[in-house]
C-alpha cells in the first residue's frame, strides 16, 4: 500500500512540471521564451483582432494542456491531502482510545494466583491465565500496537514536511527508556517501536504490577502518549505542505495562480477570468 508520502511526492513530481509550465506563461522561469508571446506583446495583442484571433494556435494549445493539467494536478492534490488528513485523524484517534483503555487496566491481576497450572496423565503442564490478566495483556498489547502504528505513519510520512519529521522523533522517545521497558517485558526497537515478551510481561504483572502500572498508565507511556498526541494535533495544520509549497514557488510567485493576480495580470483580465475558469 503507498504511503501517503509517496503519494504526495508524486503529486510534488506533477506540480514542478506544472510550474516550469506556468513560468513559461508568465515569463518567469527559464523556458519563459516558449510562450512569453502570450504575456509580452502589450496592448496590440488585443488592438482590433479579438482576444482568441490574437493568439497563435500553439499558444491556445499549449494553454490548453496546461489547463488539463493544472486541473489534475489540483484534484490530485485535494485527494492526497484529504486521504493524509483521514490516517492521521485515525491514527490519533485508535491510539487516544488505546491510551485511555490501558490507564483503566487494574493491573493487580492478583499475583501468582493469576497462573493456574494443571498436569495432565502424560505429564504435560497447562498454565491458565485469569481473566485479569489476560484483559491486561490484551490491553498491553493493543496499546503498543497502536502506538507502533503512530510511529510508523509519521516516519512513513516524514519526508513530507519538517513538521512531520519533529513529530516522527517525538514518537519514537519511547528508546529513551528501552531499559525500564524491557524489564517489564516491553522490547523497544531502534526505530522507537515495541514488541511484547509475553513471558517476561506475565511475570512483571504478577509479581511487580505497581511497576508496570507506573511505567504504561497515566504518568508513564500512556500519559506520554496523549502528551503526544495533543502535540501532533496542534501540529496538524503544518503537516501536509500547502499546494504552493509543493510547487516549490514562494508566495509572491504563487499569487501569480490567483483569480485576482491573473485578472490585473498586464491588463489582460479577460484571458486572466478565462485561465482561472479552467483550473
Amino acid at each position: 500500500m503507498s504511503t501517503i508520502s509517496s503519494m504526495a511526492r508524486n503529486n510534488y513530481l506533477m506540480l514542478r512540471y506544472a510550474q516550469n509550465t506556468g513560468q513559461s506563461l508568465f515569463n518567469t522561469g527559464k523556458s519563459a521564451n516558449k510562450t512569453s508571446s502570450l504575456w509580452s506583446d502589450g496592448s496590440s495583442m488585443l488592438g482590433g483582432y479579438g482576444l482568441l484571433g490574437s493568439i497563435s494556435s500553439s499558444s491556445m494549445s499549449g494553454l490548453m494542456g496546461l489547463r488539463s493539467g493544472m486541473t489534475e494536478l489540483v484534484k490530485s492534490y485535494d485527494s492526497t491531502a484529504k486521504a493524509f488528513k483521514t490516517e492521521f485523524s485515525d491514527t490519533m484517534s485508535d491510539l487516544s482510545k488505546a491510551s485511555a483503555d490501558i490507564k483503566k487496566i487494574n493491573f493487580d491481576v492478583g499475583g501468582k494466583s493469576a497462573l493456574t497450572q494443571t498436569t495432565s496423565e502424560d505429564g504435560t503442564v497447562t498454565t491458565t491465565k485469569s481473566s485479569e490478566l489476560v484483559d491486561a495483556l490484551k490491553g498491553i498489547e493493543d496499546f503498543a500496537s497502536k502506538y507502533n502504528d503512530a510511529i510508523g505513519f509519521f516516519k512513513d510520512n516524514a519526508d513530507l514536511s519538517k513538521y512531520m519529521k519533529n513529530i516522527a522523533n517525538t514518537f519514537s522517545d519511547t528508546t529513551y527508556r528501552a531499559k525500564q521497558f524491557s524489564g517489564i517485558g516491553i522490547v523497544v526497537g531502534n526505530d522507537g517501536k515495541m514488541k511484547i515478551d509475553e513471558d517476561v510481561l506475565t511475570k512483571a504483572l504478577t509479581e511487580n504490577p505497581s511497576k508496570v502500572g507506573r511505567l504504561l498508565g497515566k504518568d508513564g507511556l500512556a500519559g506520554m502518549a496523549d502528551r503526544h498526541i495533543s502535540f501532533a494535533k496542534s501540529q496538524q495544520n503544518r503537516l501536509f505542505p500547502s499546494i504552493s509549497s509543493a510547487l516549490g514557488i514562494n508566495g509572491k510567485s504563487s499569487s501569480l495562480y490567483s483569480s485576482n493576480s491573473l485578472m490585473r495580470m498586464s491588463g489582460y483580465s479577460s484571458l486572466g477570468n478565462l485561465f482561472n475558469s479552467w483550473i
